[in-house]
């Protein structure tokens, strides 16, 4: 059949989903010489609960010439980059899913290792400046500290987005994403164009690890707490506020969208105080007040999902 412009004779596959990071070691360099002693008694301890980083094919992660053949035997154009080694003081637990840092301590080492990955990934990227794109992962537990990251990050020109994750329900010290703290998180990334990105896996709450079903529960919920994100924006007013914000759940699935968005759809009318609802009507609030559209049309104009093919 003949190319037209509503058939298209090629496409141009760019994964938004691609993991990679720096061998351990190599992640030294990037740390505050302050840092460097922690670092190697932490190292020397260090084992990873991921198979696929102490393999032989681990080096796909930061092996950028065989990465770049890999992409051109797969026909991908480009790729998003989402952390995939262990970053520095990252910890080891049962539930392999990613915590956030408890207390300051913990946040000060692991906030380290994660900037020393934002800037592994500046030279990762310019190894391939038109193929390769990184996204600046930030911790929500630290707002100023994730602004000025992101600031930072902006003006390297490598960056697609921002790295945002979930936080898991009942967490004694990070306020849930849908607080009014998060309020310049949002703003910023508006005003530079930056995708809020949010991948399955953290956010999972503490549950015992030591049952025979600890590891079937938690690989089966496993994207279920990244998925609360969608609702906590939207009734939070953050699609409201900044219109053009985007935000990109990945390796999320799909399914969920929709039956989410149509519990959504039904509640938030009756919610609103002009329903006048007695029962519902309680629940609502100022934000949802403030809604003008419905929560599907905040999801069609401002959300984007990265779905993995197997």
């Amino acid at each position: 059949m003949m190319a037209t412009p509503e058939t298209p004779s090629r496409y141009t596959v760019i994964s938004a989903d691609t993991h990679a990071g720096a061998d351990l070691l190599e992640y030294k360099p990037y740390l505050p010489q302050a840092f460097h002693d922690d670092f190697d008694a932490w190292a020397k301890t260090y084992a990873s609960p991921f198979d696929d980083l102490i393999i032989a094919t681990a080096k796909r992660n930061w092996d950028h010439e065989l990465r770049i053949s890999e992409m051109d035997a797969d026909g991908v154009a480009a790729e998003l980059l989402l952390p995939n080694t262990v970053p520095p003081f990252f910890p080891t637990s049962p539930n392999i899913t990613i915590s956030l840092p408890e207390n300051r301590a913990e946040f000060e080492h692991r906030w380290a290792g994660v900037q020393a990955h934002n800037r592994w990934q500046v030279d990762f990227c310019s190894l391939a400046p038109a193929r390769r794109r990184g996204l600046i992962q930030v911790f929500p537990n630290d707002v100023d500290a994730a602004l000025d990251e992101i600031r930072w990050g902006n003006e390297q020109g490598c960056f697609g987005g921002v790295l945002l994750p979930p936080v898991s329900p009942g967490d004694p010290n990070v306020a849930p994403l849908f607080h009014t703290r998060y309020e310049p998180i949002w703003q910023l990334c508006s005003e530079l164009d930056l995708t809020i990105v949010q991948h399955g896996g953290p956010g999972s709450p503490a549950m015992p690890m030591d049952q025979p079903a600890s590891n079937a529960v938690l690989i089966t919920e496993m994207a279920l707490w990244a998925q609360r994100t969608l609702g906590h924006l939207i009734l939070a007013g953050v699609f409201e506020r900044h219109p053009t914000l985007r935000f990109a759940p990945t390796e999320q699935g799909t399914l969920w969208v929709q039956q989410q968005l149509m519990t959504l759809d039904a509640m938030v009318p009756t919610m609103k105080s002009e329903a006048g609802n007695r029962t519902y009507g309680m629940f609502g609030g100022s934000s949802v007040d403030g809604l003008t559209l419905t929560p599907s049309q905040y999801a069609q104009r401002n959300c984007y999902l990265a779905s993995e093919f197997r």
